[in-house]
């Protein structure tokens, strides 16, 4: 199954990220698959809250939220 991960920023839904297809294998629908990216070249420019989304075979199977603060020195 072809998938991908698009990284949105949620306050305006802007596409910051989009990774190359990433080659799953599901074992079939009952079963959590657990999966680690490293989104490399992914520039986050504010703090705020962004949505990391998988996508396979172009339909959306599940997200998550990361919060992102800015660090004050």
């Amino acid at each position: 199954m072809r998938c991908h991960i698009d990284v949105r920023r949620a306050s305006d839904s802007r596409l910051i990220y989009v990774t190359d297809p990433l080659p799953l294998h599901f074992l079939d629908h009952d079963h959590q698959l657990q999966v680690v990216v490293h989104l490399e070249g992914c520039v986050f420019e504010s703090s705020g809250v962004y949505l990391v989304e998988l996508y396979c075979d172009n339909a959306w199977v599940a997200d998550t939220a990361l919060l992102l603060r800015e660090v004050k020195s």
